[in-house]
């Protein structure tokens, strides 16, 4: 009765239909740019900063205090070495890699200028906010603003 009663209401949507939200494939998105685990662990592994880093971060777009987007990405250093400079290299070489590789980053980046920059935090090896006892990484994690 109740199905009839909302289909006469117009109230009944043609189904079936599906809701699809979010990437399944751990690509965070930042100011519509696609960025993919590839791209960051492609910088990861740059001869300037590869013995520096396990290779193990995660990534995931968020809310600054005047609610622009920003890009982080939490990065395992190889030491405990987590000084300001090395997070300015890291993120640098992150900056270029995304540039060189990534044509929606690049594109993006001429319209949206310093705000893409990526926003590195370092922890030292063995940091429990990265690493977790699954058996595959996950690359990508949800904000805390959401």
């Amino acid at each position: 009765e109740y199905f009839n009663e909302l289909k006469q209401e117009n109230k009944l949507w043609n189904l079936p239909f599906v809701y699809v939200f979010g990437k399944s494939d751990q690509t965070a998105i930042v100011y519509g740019a696609n960025v993919y685990p590839e791209n960051i662990k492609k910088a990861l592994e740059h001869e300037e900063i590869r013995h520096l880093v396990s290779g193990k971060f995660t990534m995931f777009t968020d809310l600054d205090d005047n609610n622009d987007q920003k890009f982080c990405i939490e990065v395992e250093c190889n030491g405990s070495d987590c000084s300001k400079e090395l997070t300015q290299k890291i993120s640098n070489r992150i900056h270029q890699t995304l540039i060189g590789c990534n044509s929606e980053y690049r594109s993006s980046y001429k319209g949206t200028g310093k705000k893409m920059y990526p926003n590195i935090s370092l922890s030292p090896k063995g940091n429990s906010n990265i690493i977790n006892q699954r058996a595959k990484h996950p690359w990508s994690k949800k904000p805390k603003h959401q």
